[in-house]
């Protein structure tokens, strides 16, 4: 039953995130938090190594595509120095997450800081992309700015085991004012490195053997899966279609954070 579940929520969630931008990592975290079947650190790693499958598919299909319409979204230079930001910020982040891990040593605890973050960066975006047409955007175009963008997405991205997708959006279409099909493939490949880092950083001090992998096969089959439904949909969808969705999903998201944040209590 669990693999069930575990491979339609891996499905759902890298669907919609490779749809979205989002990634699926900030759907599947705090919906596997809710779900309890596995530790904190677990969690975080399935949820990487997922959006990690999913995002090399939908990176490389909505690449050709706009290849082949003659249109790339962001110049190879940016996404460059926008991803050495993130692999930067995803080493970070995953050196954070260990030391937080040590030094509470509780797994409620680390579900509770994890989650309160979630939910106050998901509140604070949802805010924003419901009046985002009124708030003043920025054009920034300077490699410190790709840089630093990409270092705190990465930096979220890899401590709270989410991807960071919505944030992600969040922020390039206000500093970058890029349009959200943009935002979400620039968000794409910022998830994409910043996986990397993680899963680079725990292989190399951890190893795999103190988490629980025993759903990562179903899940990455169902990544990669999602990762072609969710890029071949947003290559048919209008602007105004995954706006909503977003604005959904981050709803979603923040009842599941209040959720988690009352049951870890």
């Amino acid at each position: 039953m669990n693999i069930i579940i575990y491979a339609l929520l891996a499905l759902g969630a890298t669907t919609i995130g490779s749809l979205s931008g989002m990634g699926g990592g900030v759907i599947m975290k705090p919906a596997m938090d809710f779900l309890g079947h596995y530790p904190s650190a677990s969690i975080g790693l399935l949820s990487s190594i997922t959006v990690f499958f999913m995002s090399s598919v939908s990176l490389a299909k909505d690449y050709r595509a706009q290849r082949a319409a003659g249109r790339v979204p962001v110049s190879i230079l940016r996404l460059l120095i926008l991803s050495a930001g993130s692999i930067a910020g995803g080493i970070t982040g995953q050196f954070i997450y260990n030391k937080v891990c040590a030094a509470v040593n509780n797994n409620n605890a680390v579900i509770f800081i994890q989650n309160i973050c979630l939910l106050i960066l998901m509140v604070v975006v949802f805010v924003y992309m419901l009046f985002a047409d009124k708030i003043k955007k920025h054009r920034f175009s300077s490699a410190p700015a790709y840089i630093l963008s990409g270092f705190f997405l990465g930096f979220i991205s890899s401590f709270l085991g989410i991807g960071g997708g919505p944030i992600n959006v969040a922020l390039f279409i206000y500093v970058f004012s890029f349009e959200i099909k943009t935002a979400a493939f620039a968000s794409l490949t910022t998830i994409f490195f910043a996986q990397i880092a993680k899963l680079a950083s725990v292989l190399f001090t951890t190893g795999l053997a103190p988490y629980d992998l025993s759903m990562a096969p179903y899940m990455i089959i169902c990544g990669i899966a999602g990762g072609f439904l969710g890029t071949y949909l947003k290559l048919h969808a209008s602007t105004k279609a995954v706006n909503i969705l977003f604005n959904i999903v981050e709803a979603f998201i923040i009842v599941l954070c209040v959720a988690n944040i009352v049951r870890s209590l």
